[in-house]
Parts: C-alpha cells; structure tokens; sequence
C-alpha cells in the first residue's frame, strides 16, 4: 500500500498565504485597507463596509456588508438561520 504523508501545518501555511495575498491584492486595487487593532491582530476593512478579523487559526467576519440592495437582507448568513 503506498500512503503520502503531508504536514497540516505546512498546507494551512500555504492556504493562509493565498486569502493573505488574495485579500493583499483588494488593497492593492482600492477595495480594502488593512488596520492593526492595539492587541496586533490584524482585521481587512471592505469599502462595502465588511469587516474580517486574521486569527491564528482562521477568518472571521466581524461586520456585514453595509451596502445592500432594496429586498437584500443585509446579513444573508444571519437571515437565513431559523428563529424557532
């Protein structure tokens, strides 16, 4: 049985720098700016008004979108969970 061995670490090290270069590349193109919060994590503002934190292990989306359309909730991921 042949088996490949890989390292999770060095495939989360890839992955993190692709969305860092991709998220990079916003703020290249004037749809982003990056800020270092005073506890020197980093969060990417969206011109459309998102807001993500980079932690160690992940993304996470602080702020929603404050752009949307008319008939457009403004939280889509919010609006679709159930309230029962």
């Amino acid at each position: 049985m042949s088996t490949t061995a890989t390292d999770p670490t060095e495939e989360l090290s890839d992955a993190r720098r692709r969305v860092e270069a991709w998220c990079q590349s916003l703020v290249d193109a004037g749809d982003a700016h990056w800020r270092v919060r005073d506890d020197g994590r980093t969060e990417l503002h969206m011109a459309s008004g998102e807001t993500f934190l980079f932690g160690d292990s992940g993304v996470t989306r602080l702020k929603p979108a404050s752009r949307h359309l008319d008939n457009e909730p403004s939280d889509p991921i919010r609006s679709t969970r159930s309230t029962s």
